[in-house]
């Protein structure tokens, strides 16, 4: 079955990610997961889980995913240590994960000896159920790297800024000077605009280009300092992975725009 964000919601106090498969259910509160390292959410039902990387059901929830409606992000393989498990144990940890009660626990596993014999072995094999109340320590690791990203962004823009407009005033100070005139300091002005000059190299390794995430109709600005290295990515991604897009400068500023195209009917 294909979900979305509708189906969740983000409970306000707890910061609790609640599922509810259908209209006419009640959401219960999923727990988090842990396969070895990575922390999940299992979503859907007992005899068909999906099993998803908690950070990005939180971070859709927080932007407002179920608002526009959004579907779920793929889904991730089944964890090796949840396929070691057999057909009932798989059942009732799946609905623990789902947000059963314990009593609802301890009577599927027969009793609960039973059902800490359950957890006890897929705790073993690196897959543990957790409380849904964990989400809210993940939620703040979510909103601290968003944080972070729009931090560096801001700062990004900002010293490209600042090197376009250092680089305008030297510029016109020395490469716009008139012929045969004299400038005062000229060359020391002209080996700190060298020096000014972004080191593409650097910026190719540390670029995270958005082209990959575009949709038809899409369209991205890049700033004027990153513009021939970006013209030059697009197209050799869209060559690639067999995508179209435009590039064009905008006069005055230098600023790039890249549109996606529609692809290429097949021939």
């Amino acid at each position: 079955m294909s979900y979305s964000y509708t189906d969740l919601a983000l409970q306000p106090q707890t910061q609790a990610v609640q599922f509810s498969p259908s209209a006419e259910m009640h959401f219960t509160s999923l727990r988090v997961c842990h396969d070895r390292a990575t922390a999940l959410f299992v979503i859907g039902t007992p005899e068909a889980p999906e099993f998803y990387r908690a950070e990005d059901i939180l971070d859709g929830l927080m932007h407002g995913a179920a608002d526009m409606e959004l579907p779920l992000p793929p889904a991730l393989p089944t964890p090796a240590a949840f396929d070691d498990l057999d057909k009932r144990e798989q059942l009732i940890l799946v609905t623990a994960a789902l947000g059963a009660h314990m009593e609802s626990l301890v009577q599927l596993a027969g009793s609960k000896p039973a059902l800490m014999l359950v957890m006890d072995k897929a705790n073993a094999l690196g897959f543990t159920v957790a409380k849904a109340s964990d989400a809210q320590r993940l939620g703040d690791r979510v909103r601290a790297d968003t944080t972070a990203a729009i931090r560096s962004r801001l700062l990004e823009e900002r010293v490209s800024n600042n090197i376009e407009d250092a680089t305008a005033k030297l510029a016109n100070t020395v490469l716009n000077a008139p012929f045969m005139q004299i400038v005062p300091g000229g060359a020391a002005m002209l080996e700190r605009l060298e020096r000014m000059r972004p080191d593409t190299r650097s910026l190719a390794t540390r670029m995270k280009w958005p082209f990959k995430d575009m949709e038809i109709g899409d369209v991205v600005r890049i700033p004027a300092v990153l513009a021939k290295r970006a013209q030059t990515a697009v197209h050799v991604y869209g060559a690639r992975m067999g995508k179209r897009f435009a590039t064009s400068n905008e006069r005055g500023t230098g600023v790039l725009t890249v549109t996606r195209l529609r692809d290429k009917a097949p021939t």
